[in-house]
């Protein structure tokens, strides 16, 4: 984990040089070539498959206008729920949204906010029922009470710990499903609401905790008072808290906005200016997000790549070639997805000129660990930065070697138990860890003198950034594997691992020819600036 200051400030030194034109139109001909290739081979792999899945449950056939009978791949269990509750919460409750705080608008902009949590909490009492809304609100309720008597950054992590564990187990699961009259889909949505919200009461109680901390010693060093600066009402924490947390577009799904950001915005009290080109530019991006939508839905009637996974004998019988492109169309997926569904939120909230963090970057363009866990989710990274990584001292360089491993190691172990502690996102994390921790030790081993002063001496810019291609080639298939684990369990992640490994040596080489030529492709996008 790297924050954005100590980014900017050793951002010179990360600047790839630049590659002869030929020799770079190869790196990204082939790279390109070698992709779309290996997602070639799923269309004929899902076409031989078909019987089998529609057997399994995995497939759904469907009618449509221009034929008599469609299969759709239904087995991603995040998308079928979106697709579910598609037009229930995103077309009609985004836009009761939207026209509540346009109406607010136009009356007195300062209570939009309000309305908006309003509107959350009926759209909570209808959807999940008024016992599982309770529940949600018992979560703050307990996070803000600690927080009020104690005051104790130790005790508000112990818990959100606590709170978090505790949604993860049978019992819980049980409890909550007779609440939503057992229907699965609603209660992974109740669990991913409950998770969301668990990231930003704890931004609330932690930035609390830091600003009565910072008035006492203000009080100390002023003399001249003799009280310290009034507590705030519990009263008026719960509501600070609910304005922050049940705001709409980012409750049930996020992307996750940390409250110093939010308060500093709600606060500014700057409406949106609906001028022709503002709307217009609103209602592209909406067209932009409902086209990538329905793209995704029409890929998923013709590549079947997530009920494969379900087959591990496939996994093991199929080429290498075939096997890899089952890969790169999970992973792709799985960036798409989380564009559109962090996206839209996003667009929703820059209507009510509210900046969050936009959707993941393209990781097919991401050659790094860092570079993955900053750009895909770059809500939680913040929120991991601001709240763990620099609070445990960040990338200070009076730290010993173990500190700076527990360091990188602890937003990780977070991110582990938030997700929920099975063996497949252990894995996972730690793969994923591992990855950002030799990056940073790679990185800092380059930037050093005696490394500048070598590579100065035996290698011309651009061997050295071929060297670096060369050598992130294997960083890179792991960013890949990693995902595996954590797309599609420990058994097919072991697949992957055991077969792009160890299978066959001139496979591997193949694979990670590719790879350089992804790397290099990734390096020249971000010397572009992209």
């Amino acid at each position: 984990m790297v924050s954005e200051k100590e980014e900017n400030a050793k951002k010179k030194p990360e600047i790839y040089p630049h590659l002869n034109k030929f020799e770079l139109l190869f790196y990204v001909v082939t790279w390109l070539c070698l992709y779309f290739l290996a997602i070639k081979q799923v269309y004929p792999l899902s076409l031989e498959n078909l019987p089998k899945s529609l057997r399994n449950g995995y497939l759904q056939v469907s009618r449509s206008w221009f034929t008599s009978k469609l299969i759709f791949d239904k087995s991603d269990y995040e998308w079928e729920l979106w697709n579910h509750f598609f037009l229930e919460t995103v077309v009609y409750a985004f836009t009761g949204h939207f026209i509540v705080m346009r109406i607010c608008e136009k009356i007195n902009s300062q209570y939009r906010f309000c309305a908006s949590a309003m509107y959350t909490t009926f759209f909570c009492w209808h959807f999940f029922g008024l016992q599982a809304f309770l529940l949600l609100c018992a979560q703050s309720f307990i996070m803000l009470t600690v927080t009020y008597f104690t005051e104790s950054v130790f005790l508000i992590w112990g818990s959100c710990i606590m709170l978090i564990v505790s949604m993860h187990t049978e019992t819980s699961y049980e409890v909550v499903g007779k609440m939503l009259n057992d229907t699965d889909l609603l209660l992974v949505l109740f669990i991913c609401s409950c998770s969301m919200c668990n990231l930003r009461y704890t931004s609330y109680c932690l930035e609390y905790c830091w600003k009565q901390t910072h008035e006492k010693q203000q009080q100390k060093k002023d003399k001249t008072k003799s009280k310290a600066g009034q507590q705030t009402s519990f009263f008026n924490m719960v509501v600070e808290l609910f304005l922050y947390q049940l705001y709409f577009p980012l409750f049930v799904g996020g992307p996750i906005v940390t409250y110093n950001m939010f308060i500093q915005q709600k606060n500014a009290d700057q409406v949106s200016t609906w001028t022709w080109k503002f709307c217009l530019k609103f209602v592209f991006g909406l067209l932009r997000y409902t086209f990538w939508h329905f793209f995704l839905n029409f890929i998923l009637y013709y590549m079947h790549f997530s009920s494969i996974h379900y087959d591990t004998h496939i996994l093991e019988t199929v080429p290498l070639l075939t096997l890899c492109g089952l890969a790169l169309c999970s992973v792709q997926f799985f960036c798409m997805k989380y564009m559109i569904m962090y996206g839209l939120p996003h667009h929703y909230a820059t209507s009510d000129n509210l900046q969050v963090p936009a959707g993941s970057h393209c990781v097919s363009s991401k050659h790094r660990f860092t570079d993955m866990w900053k750009y895909f989710d770059r809500g939680l990274h913040k929120w991991l930065v601001r709240y763990i990584y620099i609070p445990l001292g960040g990338s200070n360089p009076d730290m010993n070697f173990l500190q700076k491993t527990i360091n990188s190691l602890v937003p990780f172990a977070f991110v582990y138990v938030w997700h929920g502690t099975t063996q497949h996102y252990f894995i996972w994390a730690v793969l994923n860890w591992f990855g950002v921790y030799i990056e940073k030790v790679a990185l800092d081993v380059y930037r050093s003198t005696t490394f500048q002063e070598f590579e100065t001496k035996y290698f011309s810019p651009q061997w050295s950034r071929r060297l670096r291609a060369i050598i992130s080639s294997l960083p890179f298939s792991l960013l890949i594997v990693s995902n595996i684990y954590f797309l599609s369990g420990v058994e097919v992640g072991n697949i992957y691992m055991k077969r792009i490994y160890t299978e066959d040596f001139w496979g591997f080489i193949c694979i990670h020819f590719a790879l350089v030529c992804g790397a290099q492709t990734s390096m020249e996008l971000m010397r572009l600036g992209f």
